[in-house]
């Protein structure tokens, strides 16, 4: 299999599983760099780390809608100059997005358009800290975009996890969660030394998490 379509292959069955495997979390929407902690003192928590808990049996009640997906990604991602190609995507697929953002309302094909808008939105996130220095960065702070994906350590992807999770989920990442997403972006870029496959894991990694119903239910 080609490993563009391998990669695409992957990306959609490892959404699917992170997006409706742990349904019971809130987008956030941080715009600090820092990696902020959120907590919410009236709900029953399963799991804290270094301040932020994971609340537990949160029933989703409404998605983001189709006036709302986009706004609210590039609030999350701190994309601040959207590509023409990202425009012209939410322009033909945000038909097919809730108008109400209700849960009786999502459906498949619902998932794949937000997906393929996330997947553009992190096209021009991954593009937008490339061209930063590493310390002014939010989420990739520890990649190296210069060097191959087998120089990537496990560090540097675990960190992106990190950051991305408490800006799009807005908690930290759960153990099985971090497994699942290292296991499959080591898998479909195992063994590569190009530089324009370290550029791609990030992208993989940031369109999975943002494209999870855990970016987008509240």
């Amino acid at each position: 299999m080609n490993k563009n379509l391998k990669i695409t292959a992957q990306l959609a069955s490892l959404a699917v599983l992170v997006a409706f495997g742990y349904q019971n979390c809130a987008p956030g929407t941080l715009n600090s760099k820092s990696l902020a902690s959120t907590s919410d003192s009236t709900s029953s928590f399963s799991e804290c780390a270094d301040g932020v808990c994971e609340v537990v049996d949160q029933k989703v009640v409404a998605v983001s809608n189709s006036q709302n997906t986009l706004t609210s990604m590039l609030q999350q991602t701190g994309v601040t100059n959207p590509s023409n190609r990202t425009m012209n995507t939410y322009g033909t697929q945000g038909t097919k997005i809730s108008e109400t953002g209700a849960s009786n309302t999502v459906t498949a094909p619902m998932w794949v358009a937000i997906t393929t808008v996330a997947s553009e939105v992190c096209n021009d996130l991954v593009n937008q800290e490339k061209a930063l220095p590493a310390n002014d960065r939010r989420f990739f702070t520890s990649i190296d975009f210069t060097k191959g994906f087998n120089m990537m350590s496990a560090q540097a992807k675990e960190d992106s996890i990190r950051r991305l999770a408490r800006n799009l989920w807005a908690r930290n990442e759960s153990g099985q969660e971090k497994i699942l997403i290292r296991a499959a972006v080591d898998e479909a870029f195992s063994g590569s030394t190009a530089a324009a496959d370290t550029d791609k894991a990030a992208f993989f990694i940031c369109t999975t998490m943002l494209s999870s119903m855990k970016a987008h239910a509240y």
